[in-house]
């Protein structure tokens, strides 16, 4: 083959193994991170979901301060939200549980961190994580009471009704 036609097929192919990459990058889900004054939210969603996510968490905790009168809300350990678009997704990283179904999210408590994953294809997936949030903030801001106080607290703190305007 003379040089020039060489150069030429050289050069077309790596062109096309360039756009071949690009293609193949671009099919990998792109993951973000949001932080907000007291969370991280990581997300394969777009900008948009993950503000919403960390927004519905400011939210709670705002919301507890508010109830409970605290100038000051404590977390034991940081807290991370990964949020999941899609549900095959969640499911690939929720852990399994015997008897129920996918669910909108579920709490992972680490040695370090507690992690709460959302599956956001569900609507309002952050209210499956209310109860698991009041839990952690009753216990590590207000002192202990009786068992029905706690569960009476948490059912009231799950039935919030938020939005970007009101709480």
């Amino acid at each position: 083959m003379p040089r020039p036609v060489r150069v030429r097929a050289v050069t077309v192919l790596l062109f096309a193994a360039g756009l071949l990459s690009r293609a193949a990058a671009s099919a990998e889900p792109r993951w973000i991170r949001i932080d907000s004054s007291h969370f991280s939210v990581l997300t394969d969603a777009d900008e948009k979901h993950g503000h919403q996510v960390s927004v519905r968490f400011e939210q709670m905790r705002a919301a507890f301060a508010q109830v409970l009168m605290k100038s000051r809300v404590n977390l034991p350990q940081p807290i991370e939200i990964i949020a999941f678009k899609e549900d095959d997704e969640y499911e690939r990283a929720a852990p399994a549980r015997a008897g129920e179904g996918l669910g909108a999210g579920c709490m992972i408590a680490g040695e370090d961190r507690t992690y709460f994953v959302l599956n956001l294809s569900r609507e309002e997936s952050w209210r499956a994580l209310s109860s698991d949030f009041a839990r952690v903030l009753l216990r590590f801001n207000y002192p202990p009471t009786q068992a029905w106080f706690d569960q009476g607290f948490v059912e009231y703190f799950s039935s919030l009704h938020l939005s970007d305007n009101e709480m």
